[in-house]
């Protein structure tokens, strides 16, 4: 038997449904290490790998960083979620679908 539950506020005045989409923030880190470790494991990839073998380019990501490098969080490509401007813009409009190189468009930036 499966529990399904909700609670609190999407943003103030808009609760929180089971139908919307959210997502798990920090946690993710753990689920993504332990699949490239497996994938690792079974030599799909090595943790030497260049970012840029396995995605497109992304303005201020430096292509060259290693898999290793951004699971031991010393790959020096910045937090967007530590600037300001990629706030403004969750607030002016909170419902936005936003594609993943427009999250990264605020990386350095």
């Amino acid at each position: 038997m499966a529990w399904k539950g909700v609670s609190g506020n999407s943003f103030p005045g808009d609760p929180i449904t089971s139908d919307m989409y959210r997502d798990i923030g920090s946690a993710v880190k753990n689920l993504v290490a332990a699949l490239a470790l497996k994938l690792s494991e079974e030599g799909l990839l090595s943790l030497e790998d260049p970012v840029s073998q396995w995605l497109p380019g992304y303005r201020n990501v430096d292509g060259r960083v290693t898999i290793r490098q951004l699971l031991d969080h010393t790959s020096g490509i910045g937090n967007f979620t530590a600037n300001q401007s990629f706030w403004n813009a969750v607030f002016r409009d909170p419902t936005r679908r936003w594609l993943p190189e427009e999250v990264l468009s605020y990386i350095g930036a």
